[in-house]
C-alpha cells in the first residue's frame, strides 16, 4: 500500500505549541499533531498505523535530535497525535545551535514526504527579547548574582513576626528541636497563642524551658498534650523555694475555677523530704516520702482520701519497722481491714469476716459468698473418708497435710457410717496419720468418715491478744507513736 499524507492543517497548529516550548519553555513539554491520511488510492484511510516522529536541527541529512514512536489510529482519513506522551521531549532540545525546528513522520517504516519546519506565531517572536538584565533581591531575600542564573533565597534573619500570618505554623512546621529559649523572645508565647496538642516532647529542646521562659501563673494544664512532656524536656531542675531557702511548693492550678484551687501541689521539705499531692472537690491522693514532721520520715506513703477528707485507703510501713509493708482501708476514717507484715515476720490479714466468693451458677445478678471459720489459732483440717476391716483402719495424711501440720495439739473426729458399730477409737496418731480400731474388740467391716485438725507448723506461738498500736500504720504528726 502506497501511503500519502497530507499536512493542510497541520503546519499551523503545531508551530502554536512549539512556540511556546521553545520561546517561553514553561508550556507542557508536548505537541498536538493531526493530519489526514490516504491510502495508494487516494482515498481515506481507515484503522491503525505505526507511525514515527523524529526531530531534527536540519532540513536534509543528521542524526534524529529526539524520536517516537506511537500507534495512530485514523477514522475516514482523520488522525491526531500529541509528540512527547510516549517519550518525553527534553526541555532543552529547542536550546541547540542551529535549533531542532524540523519534523520528520514515517508511517508503517515508511517517510512521508520532506521534512517540515516548525514555524513561530506573531506573539511569540517577543519572547525571544524577554532577557533578564539584573535581579534585586528584596528585604529577608539573597540572591545569588545580579544576572544571569540567579537563584534566590531567604537571608538569614529573614523571616520576623511580621512576615507570618498569626495561626499558620502548627507543629509539622517545626523541625524538632529548633526552637530554643533564645528563639523566643520573654513573655512572647501565652497559653492562646499554641493550638492544643501542638506542641510534644520532640519539640522541645532539652532544658529549653526554664522559669525564666514561662510567665507567672499562664501555663495551665489544659495547655499541655498527655503524654507531650516527659523528664528529658524539662531542665536539670526546678527551684520551688527562693534564694537561701531550702524548703518550697510548686502547685499546677486549675483554670476551671475562680479560686483556683491547686490540683498537683509538689513539695519538698529542709529535712529533704518531699511529697506529690493531687486533689478536687471530690477528694485528695497523696504520694510521699520521708515526709518531715506529718508522716513517717523512714518510708513512703500514699494516702487516698473522699470528700470529707478522712483517708479512705493508706499505704505505708508498719509502726517501728519501715521496711515492712502496711495497707489501712477505712470507712469515713476507722479501719474496717488492713493487710501488713508483723514484727514475728508473718503476714496478717485483719477484717470483719474473711470470704469467698463466687458467681451465682443460676442468678446472673446474685454471687454467693462464704465466710470462714475463725478461732483463736492458725489452723489448717484434712477429712475423708475409710474403710474398717475386721474392726481395724489406718488412715495415712496427704502430703500436703503432713507439710503443714504440726503434731503437737492435733485432734480427732470420727464418725461409724454402720448402725451396728460399737463405736469408734484413735488408738495412735502422729504427723503421718491416725489408727482406728472398733471399741469393746469389734470386728466390724464398713466405711467411717474422719477429721483431723492441727495447728500449723510455724504458727504454735500464734498470739491472740496484741497491743493496738503494733498493728497500726506509721502515725502522721500528732497521733499517738507506738510504745
Amino acid at each position: 500500500m502506497r501511503v500519502k499524507k497530507r499536512f493542510s492543517m497541520v503546519a499551523a497548529l503545531a508551530s502554536v505549541l512549539l512556540a511556546a516550548a521553545v520561546q517561553a519553555q514553561v508550556a507542557p513539554p508536548l505537541i498536538n499533531y493531526q493530519g489526514h491520511l490516504l491510502d495508494q488510492n487516494g482515498f481515506p484511510f481507515s484503522g491503525p498505523v505505526s507511525m514515527v516522529f523524529s526531530i531534527f536541527d536540519a532540513a536534509t541529512g543528521d542524526t534524529a535530535l529526539y524520536t517516537e514512536t506511537q500507534t495512530i489510529t485514523a477514522v475516514n482519513g482523520l488522525f491526531s497525535a500529541v509528540i512527547g506522551s510516549v517519550t518525553p521531549i527534553p526541555q532543552t532540545l529547542f536550546d541547540t545551535a542551529p535549533p531542532a525546528g524540523f519534523l520528520e513522520i514515517a508511517v508503517n517504516g515508511n517517510r512521508v514526504g520532506r521534512r517540515k519546519r516548525f514555524g513561530t506565531v506573531a506573539y511569540a517572536f517577543n519572547s525571544g527579547n524577554a532577557n533578564i538584565t539584573s535581579v534585586n533581591a528584596g528585604a529577608g531575600l539573597e540572591a545569588s548574582a545580579g544576572t544571569g542564573e540567579v537563584t534566590l533565597s531567604i537571608a538569614d534573619d529573614g523571616v520576623t513576626s511580621n512576615k507570618i500570618l498569626d495561626g499558620t505554623i502548627t507543629a509539622d512546621d517545626l523541625a524538632a528541636n529548633s526552637v530554643g529559649s533564645d528563639e523566643v523572645a520573654a513573655n512572647a508565647v501565652g497559653s492562646l497563642k499554641i493550638s492544643a496538642g501542638a506542641v510534644g516532647s520532640s519539640e522541645i529542646a532539652a532544658g529549653a524551658v526554664g522559669t525564666n521562659e514561662l510567665v507567672d501563673n499562664l501555663v495551665f494544664t489544659s495547655d499541655f498534650a498527655d503524654g507531650a512532656v516527659g523528664s528529658g524536656d524539662l531542665a536539670n531542675f526546678v527551684d520551688l523555694g527562693v534564694a537561701g531557702v531550702e524548703s518550697g511548693e510548686l502547685q499546677v492550678l486549675s483554670s476551671e475555677v475562680i479560686s483556683f484551687v491547686p490540683v498537683v501541689t509538689l513539695s519538698t521539705f529542709s529535712s529533704g523530704a518531699g511529697r506529690i499531692s493531687t486533689s478536687n472537690d471530690n477528694g485528695r491522693a497523696v504520694i510521699g516520702v520521708g515526709i518531715d514532721e506529718e508522716w513517717n520520715p523512714d518510708s513512703g506513703a500514699l494516702f487516698a482520701s473522699g470528700p470529707n477528707q478522712n483517708d479512705s485507703v493508706t499505704l505505708t510501713s508498719l509502726t517501728g519497722y519501715p521496711n515492712r509493708g502496711w495497707i489501712y482501708v477505712s470507712d469515713n476514717g476507722t479501719l474496717q481491714a488492713n493487710l501488713f507484715v508483723d514484727e514475728d515476720d508473718k503476714g496478717i490479714v485483719g477484717a470483719d469476716t474473711k470470704n469467698f466468693r463466687m458467681a451465682h451458677p443460676h442468678r446472673a445478678d446474685q454471687e454467693i459468698w462464704y465466710a470462714g471459720i475463725e478461732g483463736p489459732e492458725a489452723a489448717a483440717y484434712v477429712r475423708g473418708t475409710a474403710r474398717l476391716t475386721n474392726g481395724r483402719s489406718t488412715v495415712i495424711f496427704p502430703d500436703h497435710f503432713q507439710i503443714v501440720a504440726a503434731r503437737e495439739g492435733m485432734t480427732v473426729l470420727l464418725t461409724p457410717l454402720d448402725a451396728s458399730s460399737k463405736g469408734l477409737t484413735v488408738t495412735a496418731k502422729s504427723a503421718t496419720g491416725i489408727e482406728v480400731a472398733e471399741l469393746r474388740q469389734g470386728t466390724g467391716t464398713y466405711d467411717f468418715d474422719w477429721e483431723v485438725k492441727s495447728v500449723r507448723k510455724g504458727h504454735e506461738n500464734y498470739r491472740v491478744l496484741r497491743s493496738k498500736f503494733e498493728t497500726m500504720a506509721a502515725p502522721r504528726a500528732g497521733e499517738i507513736k507506738a510504745k
